[in-house]
Formats: C-alpha cells, sequence, structure tokens
C-alpha cells in the first residue's frame, strides 16, 4: 500500500504521522501502528479514527514507548474493526489503570461499536465505556451482544464510575435512563457532581430525585388510577391524546386518520393504538421503530399501510404480528432484524413493495397471500422484489405456481405450497 503525504508507512504498519490536524484519519488498509511515538509533535491531535482494516496499536518492541502517549490534547479514538489489539498504556502513564482508581481527568474516549467489551484490557474499560455512552447518544447502530456487554459492565461497576459519570453526561444518562442509580446511592452521586458544578448534570439529577420524593397517600392514589387507565388505554388500543404523546408521535392525515411516526416509549412490547382521542389510526410511518429494542410489536386492525424501512435495525425483534386489513407494505420494512423469527403477511393484502429482508439472520418463515402484486420502487410490476441475503433458515410459504415459489426456485430457498 502507497503511503499518503502526511503518512508513512512500511508495508501495512504505520510508523509516522507526519501532519498536524485536530482529527486524523488513518487510511483504510492500514493494519498495525506500531513505533516510538507515531503521532509525536501532534500538541493540537483531539481525535483519531483508525480504520476497519487496523487489527494492532502498541509501542515498538524495542523501546515499550507507546505511538499516541506524546498527545496531551487527545480526547478520543474510533475504533472500527471487530478485533484490535490494544498495547498496554498506548496513551502513555495517563492512561486508565482500573475502575477503582480515582482520575483527575476523564480518560481517552474509546469509540468501538463494533467491537466487544471483553477483548478490551481493563485499563481501556471505562474509555470504552464513555465512547458507547457517546455512541447511543449520536443513536449510532451496534450490535446487540456489544450493547449487552457494555450495559452488564454499567451495572456491575456502578459505584466504580460514578466519579466519571458526573463530568460525562452521556453516561449518567444512561444510568438514570436505565434506573442503575439506587435510592441509596444518590447522595453519593449528588456530592461528586456538586463538586463539578456543571449545569446540565445538576438539572440531571434534580429530575432523577423526583422519584424519590415521598408521596402522600392522595398521590399514590391518583398514580394507580392513572396507571390502571393506561393499561386499558393500551389493552384497547382506545387512547387519549395526553397518553398517546407520552409513547408515540403522530400527525393528522390530509385524507383523514392519523399516521404514527416514532415510537418513544421504552416497553419491550409494543401495541400501537386503534384510535386517538377518537381518530383512527391507519398508518405507520417511515422509520417509526427503527432501531428501537423491542422484543414484540403488534401492528393493531385499523392500519392499512406500513411505510418503507418501519422496523428497520430492531436487532432484538423476535415477533411482529400483521392484522387483516393492511393493504400495503412500502420497502425494507424488515431490514437488519436480526433475531425475527417468522413473518405472516395476512389474506387480503394487495400491494408488496421492494422488500429485503437482509440481515435478518434467524427468520425461519415468511407467509405471502395469494394474489398479492410485487411492485418496485416506481410502480412498475417487478420480477425480482426480494432480497434474502443473509437468511439462511428461511422458508417461504405461498400457494403453488406463485410468483413466490418461481422466486424460491430461482434463489434455491426452500419453498412450501398453503
Amino acid at each position: 500500500m502507497e503511503s499518503t503525504v502526511d503518512f508513512d508507512f512500511w508495508g501495512t504498519t504505520l510508523q509516522k504521522y507526519k501532519g498536524t490536524a485536530e482529527h486524523v484519519e488513518v487510511p483504510e488498509g492500514t493494519e498495525i501502528i506500531r513505533g516510538t511515538y507515531v503521532f509525536v509533535g501532534c500538541p493540537d491531535l483531539k481525535s483519531i479514527t483508525f480504520p476497519s482494516s487496523v487489527t494492532e496499536i502498541r509501542s515498538a518492541l524495542a523501546y515499550h514507548v507507546s505511538p499516541i502517549s506524546d498527545c496531551r490534547n487527545l480526547e478520543k479514538i474510533t475504533l472500527m474493526g471487530r478485533h484490535v489489539k490494544l498495547g498496554n498504556r498506548i496513551f502513555g502513564m495517563g492512561g486508565y489503570s482500573g475502575p477503582n482508581r480515582v482520575l483527575r481527568h476523564l480518560p481517552v474516549i474509546i469509540c468501538a461499536p463494533n467491537m466487544l467489551l471483553r477483548e478490551l484490557k481493563s485499563e481501556y474499560k471505562v474509555g470504552a465505556v464513555l465512547g458507547y455512552a457517546q455512541l447511543r447518544r449520536d443513536k449510532v447502530d451496534m450490535p446487540s451482544e456489544v450493547e449487552e456487554q457494555y450495559m452488564k459492565y454499567i451495572r456491575c461497576q456502578r459505584k466504580t464510575i460514578f466519579d466519571v459519570a458526573v463530568r460525562f453526561p452521556p453516561l449518567l444518562e444512561i444510568m438514570l435512563e436505565e434506573q442503575i442509580i439506587l435510592r441509596s446511592d444518590f447522595d453519593e452521586v449528588w456530592d461528586l457532581a456538586r463538586r463539578e458544578r456543571n449545569p446540565e448534570v445538576t438539572r440531571m439529577l434534580q429530575s432523577y430525585r423526583g422519584r424519590f420524593a415521598r408521596l402522600t397517600t392522595k398521590e399514590r392514589q391518583a398514580r394507580k388510577a392513572q396507571a390502571t387507565l393506561e393499561a386499558e388505554a393500551k389493552e384497547s388500543g382506545l387512547y387519549t391524546a395526553a397518553l398517546a404523546e407520552k409513547l408515540w408521535r403522530f400527525e393528522e392525515l390530509p385524507d383523514g386518520g392519523l399516521r404514527l411516526l416514532e415510537y418513544i416509549g421504552r416497553e419491550k412490547e409494543i401495541r400501537t393504538p386503534q384510535k386517538i382521542s377518537r381518530q383512527p389510526v391507519v398508518e405507520i410511518g417511515p422509520r417509526a421503530f427503527r432501531n428501537k429494542r423491542a422484543v414484540s410489536i403488534e401492528i393493531r386492525k385499523g392500519i392499512r399501510i406500513l411505510r418503507s424501512r418501519a422496523f428497520e435495525g430492531c436487532r432484538a425483534l423476535e415477533e411482529v404480528i400483521l392484522p387483516q386489513g393492511l393493504q400495503m407494505v412500502e420497502d425494507d420494512v424488515f431490514e437488519g432484524c436480526r433475531n425475527l423469527r417468522a413473518v405472516v403477511f395476512p389474506r387480503g393484502m394487495k400491494w408488496l413493495r421492494h422488500n429485503s429482508f437482509k440481515g435478518c439472520e434467524n427468520l425461519e418463515k415468511v407467509v405471502f397471500p395469494a394474489r398479492v402484486k410485487h411492485y418496485g420502487c416506481f410502480g412498475e410490476e417487478h420480477p425480482d422484489i426480494l432480497d434474502f441475503t443473509g437468511c439462511g433458515k428461511v422458508t417461504l410459504c405461498a400457494s403453488a405456481g406463485s410468483y413466490i415459489e418461481a422466486y424460491a426456485k430461482h434463489h434455491n430457498i426452500p419453498f412450501e405450497p398453503i
């Protein structure tokens, strides 16, 4: 690989960066970062992005000096690879050396959206947790296994990272949102936050403290009654506007009825409303559930259209229930739903536009109705409208002699007539 103007290489090993930029992106194809002071003389360097091709960052064996240790203003590194071996103290003596150390300054943030936390040495884990918190705030998509390991670490090490959380709001936000800070912990966290004098952190904790306030008997009864009403509304599908606004963003359509734009609740099992303030809900909007953490989603009767990419990236989603009366399913509704097991399109559905099940690696069965028309992005009848890339377990079920049977045979996908 040829070196660019600001980089010196020996093969695929980066030996020296000669630029002066604040934000550096190492060229794709680089595999190893190794040497004595690879980034020396970069006082303004604030962030480095290492491409997915990088597999190792370590010191030169003869000198044991980190390639990044002289970057005193470095705030963040981004590791795009899934397996990156980091040597000891790659940030020099300022590196983090374990969860019980009290830091005067935050460790270097390590954003590693594709890398399992267990693959990092203990001295880098807090920095990686900060990176995870920032990625989550920025709504960056990460594999579910990666997220699970980070959340497990945050829960298990909660007391040891309080001092870091009050100085890094994205991490504190996670700990409050997931209720990781217990009532018995609050005074300790509050005292740490007071020393930092960060208005954003103070507001977050003041809002959270309200959960611990003692309620009068009348207030408890009112909350219980409200919870009962909310449970009844969710069961029946008949929502008031006030309740719907807690869980959904929605809009009124010109021809009547409502479209659900986005689910903003936190529940793992979701059921869409049938009516909101007596207005029927008739559409699910584009990307309405995108990257949500729901395990089950039931689309209630009355919905006629599922707009494009409605469930895209719902990695935890195992079950979707579609209603009778659904007329159209638009483009790529299920792409990236890696744990989805089955999809049953209802009888009477008329239009199926380009639909990708790409990345639905655990999908076992898709049932298609008879006489459904398969339309492409521009409305024409399309000969190859489905994409099951990566769906090694799937079986397609449809009427014998249908387009689906021909598609399955052409792509060597198991088929069952119904």
